[in-house]
């Protein structure tokens, strides 16, 4: 999550009764006339996607929350967000098998596998072979992709870049040793004839870091899409203007060398926080209105962050306020937009 940490704390709100929608679970898979490319890429519409957790209806567990979203939403999702930290192997979790077997849905596994990205350079012999196990992991599931990416929004941990600005308690290590860590990783998948990973970048979309968005990014031949946070804020209030922003950056980076325009694009994490309710059902409308429009065609999916992140209260997730108070309006705007007619063309 963009300009504060990402991993969840607990959150402690009263129980309410669940809201669901009135309509029946659908599920959207690519018809005849649609395809869907080695890249994961559908060629009739973006795809629909989620994380989903700390909501006190259900049980904590991930594949209980996951399919509570897509109960209060009245679809199922085509992806399924979900992060690996520091010392845990990819698909480490039976909910995160789950969903990466599951029909007509891809697993996006967010997996740090150091704390300390030149630690994961290709020296370390115990990190290869951690890195073996995980290629060994994502092997398995046979001819099933998944998404993946190395080190979230590294631009949070980037510790120096040349003149760039960058976090005095950043800890991650230096640009170029991201770089060198995915190509690592990516050539230890290669060599174990890992063919069922689709390579994501996921970048934060926050202007401070703009200058670390080139730097960091692993060149073409190691990456296939490129995904960037989309949140609304108070301050923050339409939706158009905050994606249109990285939108023109990544474009205006793009060049013979780094082409980056030649990549899928999507929103890896969005949603509104810090923000009056009348702000956020709005910014779902305006979500709504650019999808319907075309308005970012290069935008190849849509995940939501319906989890409290590190807000105490759990403003950020689609059915609470800033104040942890339920608000079935909010749940019901994003209802709205993950019904578009854009997410059901195949």
């Amino acid at each position: 999550m963009a300009s504060f940490p990402r991993f969840v704390r607990p959150v402690l709100v009263l129980a309410t009764a669940a809201v669901c929608a009135a309509v029946p679970l659908t599920t959207h898979a690519a018809t005849a006339s649609c395809t869907v490319d080695d890249k994961l890429v559908n060629s009739c519409r973006p795809w629909l996607g989620a994380r989903a957790n700390d909501y006190p209806d259900v049980s904590s567990d991930q594949k209980v929350q996951l399919e509570f979203h897509e109960k209060r939403i009245g679809r199922q999702v085509d992806i399924v967000h979900t992060f690996a930290p520091v010392g845990k192997l990819p698909l480490s979790s039976s909910s995160d098998k789950y969903f990466a077997l599951r029909a007509d849905t891809y697993l996006y596994q967010n997996w740090k596998p150091v704390s300390r990205w030149k630690d994961a350079g290709g020296g370390n012999a115990k990190v290869n072979a951690f890195i073996d196990k995980a290629a060994d992991a994502i092997k398995s599931l046979g001819g099933k992709k998944i998404f993946l990416t190395l080190h979230h929004e590294p631009e949070n941990d980037v510790t120096s870049a040349g003149s760039c600005d960058t976090k005095s308690s950043a800890s991650g290590g230096t640009a170029a040793e991201y770089r060198q860590m995915w190509k690592n990783v990516r050539t230890r998948f290669d060599a174990k004839g890992v063919d069922n990973v689709v390579w994501v970048m996921d970048y934060m979309n926050y202007k401070r870091w703009d200058c670390l968005v080139p730097q960091v990014y692993p060149g073409d031949a190691y990456v296939d899409w490129i995904m960037f946070n989309g949140y609304g804020s108070g301050s923050k209030a339409n939706f158009v203007t905050d994606v249109d922003r990285f939108y023109k950056l990544l474009t205006s980076l793009s060049t013979a060398d780094r082409n980056l325009v030649s990549k899928p694009w999507g929103i890896v994490e969005w949603g509104v926080h810090d923000a009056p309710q009348s702000t956020a059902i709005a910014y779902y409308g305006q979500a709504a209105a650019a999808l319907a429009t075309d308005r970012f065609p290069r935008l190849k999916a849509y995940m939501i962050f319906d989890s409290p992140g590190t807000h105490d209260q759990g403003g950020l997730r689609i059915r609470y306020d800033d104040k942890g108070r339920s608000d079935t309006a909010e749940q019901d705007a994003y209802r709205k937009f993950a019904n578009s007619e854009a997410f059901a063309q195949g």
